[in-house]
């Protein structure tokens, strides 16, 4: 299933993917990946209209509330595992 997602979001085709932990939010659970991608291909046809990289998380959430725990979360995990 993150393989599909990491496919439909960013047009990844050769990449590692690895879990990195879990959280719940809103009375449910979710699972967040790292990935590290070696090979994009052209976007597949979704809700996606560009992909970008960016050095610093500076725009706005989605879920205001739920990302910029998962954010902190996710960069003090890759901080000490990644």
């Amino acid at each position: 299933m993150a393989n599909r997602e990491l496919f439909e979001e960013t047009g990844a085709i050769k990449y590692t993917i690895k879990r990195s932990f879990i959280f719940k939010a809103n009375g449910s659970y979710a699972m967040v990946y790292y990935a590290e991608i070696d090979q994009f291909e052209e976007l597949p046809n979704s809700e996606i209209a560009c992909i970008g990289l960016f050095e610093k998380f500076e725009f706005s959430c989605t879920y205001p509330k739920i990302q910029p725990y998962v954010m902190k979360h996710f960069i003090d995990f890759a901080n000490s595992h990644i």
